[in-house]
Formats: structure tokens, sequence, C-alpha cells
């Protein structure tokens, strides 16, 4: 009785952790240093993420005629002004902009290349290059994925 007892412990706390594991795993995963990023990194299923189409990609050329930064600076939007019309672009998170010693400024003349996408009756496009008279940030590689995905976990052991 006393093994069955041992036994049925045992996989208890191996059960605990093995769901610890992997919760951890799942959401937390692409956070970067100081806990920095966007909820399941690696998973696609959080926020801009799933809504890149690398097939909506179209480029724009315009002035920035207002930056905003989302609450607790989770995120950069630009309204630029082109020849037609004004759009909002998605950025990026601003601490990854920092990091990258990347900055905007209000009418500065700028060329982005990113993913048209309408959700909620909003028109946006979520940036993959952004292109100033002075730099080009590269926001996104070939498929989409954001270049801050799981940024900082290389020298994690």
């Amino acid at each position: 009785m006393k093994n069955f007892f041992k036994i049925g412990m045992l996989l208890f706390v191996f059960g605990i952790l093995f769901a610890t594991y992997t919760y951890t795993q799942h959401h937390f995963r692409g956070r970067g240093e100081n806990g920095r990023g966007n909820q399941c990194g690696n998973c696609g299923q959080h926020g801009m993420m799933k809504m890149y189409d690398t097939e909506s990609e179209e480029t724009i050329s315009g002035k920035i005629v207002h930056i905003e930064t989302t609450q607790h600076g989770a995120g950069v939007h630009l309204q630029v002004q082109t020849n037609s019309d004004t759009i909002s672009v998605r950025v990026g998170p601003s601490w990854y902009l920092d990091e990258q010693n990347v900055s905007f400024k209000e009418n500065e003349t700028v060329k982005i290349t990113g993913s048209k996408i309408t959700n909620d009756d909003e028109t946006f496009i979520i940036a993959s290059t952004i292109k100033t008279s002075d730099d080009k940030i590269t926001l996104r590689n070939d498929e989409g994925f954001p270049l801050w995905r799981g940024y900082g976990r290389r020298h994690r052991w």
C-alpha cells in the first residue's frame, strides 16, 4: 500500500512539473530579456504576428504626421500622409526600436513596406521595413515574423 502511495505522489509531482513547464514554454517564449516581447512569441496566435500576410504586402511613401506610443510602450504607431490618404502604420514594440537606435520624427519622409490589413473596419499597414532619408530598419523576416520575436534568448542556457 505504501508503494502505491509513493508512486501516486511521484506521478502527481511529475504531472505538476510537466504542466508548469508546458505552460511556461508556450506562454513566455519570445519574451526576451526582462520579460519583454509579445505573449506567445513562437506560436503566432496573438497580435500582429497572426495578422501579417505576405500576400498583401505593399509599399507606401509619405510624411509622418503623427507618432503614437501605445500604453506602457507596447507599440509604436505612425500616421503617414501619402499623396492620396492618411494611413495608420503599426511599427513594433518601442523597446525594440530603442535597442535598434531607431526613432521617427513628425514631418519626416518615409517609405514603408508592409502588410495591408483590414480588421474591425480599420485599415492599417503592419510594417516590415521602414526607410527614412538617413536609415532603414527591417522589422520582419521574409515570412512576416517579427525580428524581436525571441529577442534576447540567445544568451540563455
